[in-house]
C-alpha cells in the first residue's frame, strides 16, 4: 500500500468506500466478507463511511469488516450530515457513528456537504470534537470553489 504523508500522518492512497452497503439485507454477509478480504489481503485500510449511508447500516457493516483488525492500522473517514453539524447535534451524531462502527475516534471527519451550515460554527464544532478526542482531523466533502473560499476565509480570521 502506498501512502500520502500530510502533517506526519500516513494516509492510504486508495480506500474502501461504503456507500450502498447495507441497502440490500440479502447481500450484507457478502459485503462484510468482501470488505474484510479487501482490508486483510489488499491493504485497503482507508475506509470511508457516512451516517447517511444505509441510514447507519453501512457503519454497522464496517464494524463487522474491521472486527479483529488492529485499529492503529486503519484510517477511518466518517461524514456528518449538514443538519447534524449544527444546533448542538454534532457531538451526539459523531458519538452515534463511532458507536455504530465500534471505534473510539475517526481519523478524519468530514462535513458531507455545506447546505445552510454556518461554517464558522462548523469549524468550532469540529475543533470541539478534536478536543474531546472523538476525531483526529476534520475536513469537508462536496464543496465547490466558492464554498472552499468561504471556509478558507474563516480559518484565516
Amino acid at each position: 500500500m502506498e501512502y500520502f504523508k500530510h502533517r506526519n500522518i500516513n494516509i492510504p492512497l486508495i480506500g474502501l468506500g461504503s456507500w450502498g452497503l447495507g441497502e440490500n439485507e440479502a447481500l450484507m454477509e457478502s459485503e462484510i466478507e468482501t470488505g474484510k478480504y479487501a482490508i486483510i489481503n489488499h491493504g485497503m485500510t482507508l475506509i470511508d463511511t457516512a451516517e447517511m449511508y444505509g441510514d447507519g447500516r453501512s457503519e454497522k457493516i464496517v464494524a463487522k469488516m474491521i472486527d479483529g483488525i488492529d485499529r492503529d492500522k486503519l484510517f477511518i473517514v466518517g461524514k456528518i450530515l449538514p443538519e447534524n453539524a449544527q444546533n448542538g447535534q454534532y457531538i451526539k451524531s459523531c458519538k452515534q457513528s463511532l458507536a455504530n462502527i465500534g471505534i473510539d475516534y475517526f481519523d478524519l471527519y468530514l462535513l458531507h456537504w455545506k447546505s445552510s451550515v454556518n461554517l464558522g460554527d462548523m469549524v468550532k464544532n469540529m475543533e470541539k470534537l478534536k478536543s474531546l478526542g472523538l476525531i483526529k482531523n476534520w475536513g469537508v466533502s462536496n464543496f465547490d470553489v466558492t464554498e472552499m473560499e468561504e471556509l478558507f476565509q474563516i480559518e484565516n480570521d
